[in-house]
């Protein structure tokens, strides 16, 4: 009997550690870190403008926008790209914001002059983007939801490397 309560003692010391460990280390999956991307498409060639109606409806997105994130602790940083109205208007540029829980607030500056704030929630692979002010010209959207890109995921509209 003596031996069953020593066992039953360091097994229960034991998941009490293993459980205090796991509660302190975050999970991978809710990190903020990766690719990121969302996109919308024409559902007909027609819609497309004419100097892009012989490509395939997925190489040129109506709508996109990715995220390049690296996480460090809280801090936050990377780069941002949109595309707009059918590859007319391209911006990118860099991010930084310090994350709280799930979510990050983060300003970004267009090259088109005018910046937007924006909070990003992370939810499992995915992060909702929500724009909550802006002034000047910009080409953010409003409220979507981009998906995380797995190792070796390419998007659609992205050229192939090996092209010359």
């Amino acid at each position: 009997m003596p031996r069953l309560n020593v066992f039953l003692t360091i097994l229960v010391s034991f998941l009490l550690l293993a459980c205090s460990a796991t509660a302190q280390t975050p999970k991978s999956s809710h990190r903020f870190q990766g690719e990121w991307n969302w996109a919308i498409y024409a559902t007909d060639k027609s819609d497309l403008p004419r100097a892009y109606q012989s490509m395939e409806l997925k190489e040129v997105p109506q709508y996109a926008l990715d995220l390049t994130l690296k996480q460090k602790g809280n801090r936050l940083t990377g780069t941002w790209g949109v595309l707009a109205r059918f590859l007319a208007h391209v911006d990118e540029g860099e991010l930084s914001g310090t994350i709280q829980g799930s979510r990050v607030r983060i300003t970004l500056k267009s090259n088109f002059g005018g910046t937007a704030t924006m909070v990003l929630t992370l939810k499992g692979d995915s992060i909702q983007w929500k724009r909550i002010k802006y002034k000047g010209h910009i080409y953010f959207p409003d409220e979507v939801t981009l998906r995380r890109l797995k190792p070796g995921d390419k998007r659609p509209y992205e050229a192939d490397e090996s092209v010359p």
